[in-house]
């Protein structure tokens, strides 16, 4: 490791990093603990309603672009499975 040059620096960042970090509230004790990864951020306001509105708007494009995905799909092998080679072949 690294030589510490300047000591106050480091407390103060140490202390900003840790009023920084986004803690689940806890009743039964004073012990804050960070959210759990199975958190679901659609569902969970964690660090606000922008973050909120943000994780369901990527819901919402990977749900559009999944169902884009499947009707194309559909129409491929609905239609003629030539459909799915469409720009890998020259001219």
């Amino acid at each position: 490791a690294r030589p510490v040059v300047n000591e106050a620096g480091v407390s103060y960042g140490d202390e900003s990093r840790a009023r920084a970090m986004v803690l689940k509230r806890s009743a039964s004790s004073d012990l804050d603990a960070p959210f759990p990864l199975s958190t679901n951020l659609t569902r969970t306001n964690v660090a606000g309603v922008g973050t909120l509105l943000f994780f369901r708007f990527q819901l919402a494009l990977i749900v559009w672009v999944a169902t884009l995905l499947v009707a194309w799909m559909l129409l491929a092998y609905g239609v003629s499975t030539d459909l799915l080679i469409l720009g890998n072949r020259s001219a």
